[in-house]
């Protein structure tokens, strides 16, 4: 537990490099809800699921040079977190958003980003899952036919979306992976009047059951 707190309080303050370490692992600081600034320090090559999920304070992390690899899931839930200083070659922040280098993956569209509507670039061809999670602004959101590939629950907590545009419903446009709105939101909102599906091979059972579009 010493070594742990101490590992975490250098990381904070950005002045521990623990020789030898390469990977955080999954949930290692899930629920720190005091933690408000993190520098990973050089070395450490992945950040695994959930290792920062919850951390209901955290509004800055800096992601080293060495970083190679960052769980989906791994920033879930950080409702405040507002700016990530990335210098790995791997990934790119931009205006409010982690994609990978080439902007072809979404990581992380941070909750804290004010803009009531979003277009995916035409560069991106998949959208992790919980990409969008908590972000409470967000009233439309347009996906292009360029992705081929949705994680599950991208809008979770996403309470105020009213119109979604998007190229299949589930985790890509064949039907054996053909989904529902649940799928894309977990729980669906009752502020949701629009859906537009411009293409997949099938429409699910189901697909739109008990929601209010």
């Amino acid at each position: 537990l010493k070594k742990t707190a101490a590992l975490l309080q250098g990381m904070v303050r950005g002045e521990e490099e623990p020789k030898g370490l390469e990977l955080i692992g999954a949930h290692a600081f899930e629920g720190c809800v005091s933690l408000e600034n993190i520098v990973i320090p050089e070395g450490i090559k992945r950040i695994e699921a959930g290792t920062f999920s919850g951390c209901a304070s955290l509004k800055s992390v800096y992601l080293p040079t060495s970083l190679e690899y960052i769980a989906e899931d791994a920033f879930f839930n950080c409702p405040q977190l507002s700016n990530i200083t990335c210098k790995s070659e791997k990934f790119d922040f931009t205006n409010g958003i982690l994609f990978n280098k080439d902007h072809t993956v979404i990581y992380k569209y941070l909750s804290t980003n004010t803009a009531t509507r979003y277009t995916v670039p035409n560069t991106v061809t998949e959208i992790k899952a919980y990409a969008f999670h908590g972000a409470e602004n967000l009233k439309e959101v347009y996906i292009g036919e360029s992705v081929e590939k949705i994680g599950t629950e991208i809008f979770s907590n996403c309470n105020n979306i009213e119109i979604i545009d998007v190229p299949f419903l589930g985790a890509t446009a064949s039907k054996e992976d053909a989904g529902t709105l649940g799928y894309l939101f977990g729980k669906v909102p009752t502020k949701l009047s629009e859906v537009i599906v411009s293409g997949g091979e099938i429409i699910a059972n189901q697909a739109f059951f008990f929601t209010t579009v």
